[in-house]
């Protein structure tokens, strides 16, 4: 009976033992997950670098420009980030002296007398819009302020040789002469269009090209006969070209593509 006493004692004490060495080994190699930690907080500033650099909210340019309306030059003030404002002047000119055109007649041939040709100038006040944070891409709009409106193209045609008709010598002072005028009724004419490229340079030069149509409304022809053959009756005649022009509602936008060269000024 000792024996056996002894023996479950000593079984206990090993069990007591080997339990308290399984749980002190279970808690040093439990790992637990480390703690969520909060995450940093984004500041005004660091957002700010994330983002594409804009444009500064002010600058100033100088341009020289070449397209349907001619030659120009502008000036162009940004007022905010996505808004500039531009003017400037633009010429063009084309003119003949004693240029002779032949008209095949029923009869006989027709030598005229051609002075003339077409003048226009006028000053354009544009506002660009960028539809890009950047600038590359941007939509105009504004109007363009004709000078000389109704006189752009003008020209006299008269009698460069005397003629022979049912035996009867017509000559230049004889016949005559016609003078034609064609332009706009209203100087100003509203512009719409789309812009490529930064109006005002990132650096100091760039190339920008626009791309529109003016609105030009209504065409003014005129006539003038002077005393000779002709019939003072072909003044009607303006009166129904002026009509037939008017008539064509294509005929009343004129495109307009234009290539600036632009300076950076601030």
């Amino acid at each position: 009976m000792k024996r056996f006493f002894y023996a479950s004692l000593f079984a206990r004490g090993i069990f007591l033992y080997a339990l308290t060495f399984c749980s002190n080994s279970f808690a040093q190699n439990d790992i637990s997950p480390p703690p969520l930690s909060k995450p940093d907080s984004l500041s005004s500033e660091s957002i700010t670098t994330m983002l594409p650099p804009a444009l500064p909210s002010s600058g100033l340019a100088l341009g020289i420009n070449s397209g349907v309306s001619g030659l120009g030059i502008d000036v162009t003030y940004r007022f905010h980030q996505r808004l500039s404002i531009q003017t400037g002047y633009n010429y063009a000119a084309f003119n003949v002296k004693n240029y002779k055109a032949v008209i095949n007649g029923q009869f006989e041939d027709l030598n005229l007398l051609l002075n003339g040709g077409f003048d226009m100038s006028s000053v354009p006040v544009m506002l660009h819009f960028n539809l890009t944070k950047k600038g590359g891409i941007r939509l105009v709009g504004g109007a363009n302020y004709l000078l000389q409106a109704k006189n752009i193209f003008h020209f006299k045609a008269s009698l460069a040789d005397a003629i022979t008709t049912n035996s009867i010598l017509i000559t230049p002072s004889d016949f005559g002469s016609a003078s034609f005028t064609l332009g706009y009724k209203s100087a100003i004419a509203p512009y719409l269009g789309l812009g490529f490229g930064k109006i005002i340079p990132k650096r100091r030069v760039n190339l920008t090209f626009d791309l529109g149509a003016y609105y030009r409304g209504n065409y003014a022809v005129g006539a003038t006969i002077e005393e000779g053959v002709l019939s003072k009756e072909n003044v009607n005649n303006a009166t129904l070209l002026e009509r037939n022009l008017n008539a064509q509602p294509s005929l009343k936008f004129f495109p307009q593509a234009n290539l600036r060269l632009a300076f950076k000024i601030f």
